[in-house]
C-alpha cells in the first residue's frame, strides 16, 4: 500500500513531537480536547517518531522533510523512503530549507512538489523549480549544488520515481502513458534560447504552456480546457470560501 504524508516540516512540529509542548499541543488540546500529549517516546525527532511503527518501506512518501538531522536522513535512505519537496510552501510558511544535497549524496529518491494552494497559492511547477533552485544556491553558496537539469528532472521523471510510477510516466518512451505539455517558447521573456532547461527554470511559468496531454487525450489546448467548466470552479471556490468565512 502506498503511503504519504507530512514529516518534520515546521519548528511547531517537531517541538510537539519531541516534549508535547507549543502550539500545536494547546491546539489539540483546545480543538480536539486532549489533555496531554498521548504518544511516546519523548525526545526523538518526527522521523524516529514514526520510525517506531515500522511504516518506512519503498512505498512511503515523506512531504517537506525540513527538520531532519543527517540520522534521519540516514533512516529514509535505508528504507528507501522518498521525498516530496515542497520549496514555495516551507519558504512562504518560514519552516526553512529542506537540506536537498544531503538527499542527494544518500540516494533518496526526491520529486518536487507544490504542497497545497492553502500554502502555496499558485500550483506552477514552473515556479516551483525556479524557488528551488534560487533557494539551495543562495543558501549553499554555490551554483554547483543543483542545476536546472536536476530540477527538471525532479519535476518530471524523478517525481514518477517518488510515487512508484516511473513504469508509466515520467517520461516521453515507448509503451509509456503520453503526458505531455507543450511550451511556447517564443515569448519575449524566453528569447533567445542558450539552454532549454535554463529557459524552463529560469524564465518560464504555467501561463506559457498551450497544450496539456494526459494518458494520450488534450485536455488543454490554446487557453481552452477540454475536459473542465472554469467557470463552474471558480464558482465553486467561491462558495467554499463563503461557507468558510461563515
Amino acid at each position: 500500500m502506498k503511503v504519504s504524508t507530512h514529516l518534520a516540516e515546521s519548528g511547531t512540529e517537531s517541538k510537539y513531537i519531541k516534549s508535547g509542548t507549543g502550539v500545536l499541543a494547546l491546539d489539540l488540546r483546545e480543538k480536539v480536547g486532549w489533555d496531554q500529549a498521548s504518544h511516546e517516546p519523548f525526545g526523538v525527532t518526527p522521523v524516529k517518531f514514526l520510525q517506531q511503527w515500522n511504516v518506512y518501506n519503498r512505498d512511503f512518501m515523506a512531504v517537506h522533510c525540513v527538520r531532519v538531522n543527517p540520522d534521519d536522513v540516514a533512516i529514509l535512505a535505508k528504507n528507501d523512503v522518498a521525498i516530496a519537496h515542497c520549496p514555495k510552501s516551507n519558504a512562504k510558511l518560514g519552516c526553512g530549507i529542506a537540506p536537498l544535497p544531503a538527499f542527494f549524496q544518500a540516494g533518496i529518491r526526491v520529486g518536487i512538489g507544490t504542497d497545497s494552494a492553502a500554502s502555496s497559492n499558485i500550483m506552477d511547477m514552473f515556479g516551483e523549480m525556479r524557488t528551488a533552485i534560487f533557494l539551495h544556491r543562495g543558501y549553499n553558496r554555490s551554483a554547483d549544488v543543483l542545476s536546472t537539469e536536476d530540477c527538471v528532472q525532479m519535476a518530471t521523471l524523478s517525481g514518477a520515481r517518488v510515487m512508484g510510477m516511473e513504469d508509466r510516466i515520467g517520461s516521453l518512451e515507448p509503451g509509456k502513458q503520453a503526458d505531455i505539455i507543450a511550451v511556447d517558447m517564443e515569448h519575449s521573456h524566453l528569447t533567445p534560447i542558450y539552454d532549454p532547461y535554463s529557459a524552463l527554470v529560469y524564465g518560464a511559468n504555467q501561463e506559457d504552456v498551450f497544450f496539456t496531454m494526459v494518458a494520450g487525450e488534450p485536455i488543454y489546448d490554446r487557453k481552452r480546457l477540454k475536459t473542465l467548466d472554469l467557470e463552474k470552479i471558480n464558482t465553486a471556490a467561491l462558495a467554499v470560501k463563503e461557507k468558510l468565512r461563515s
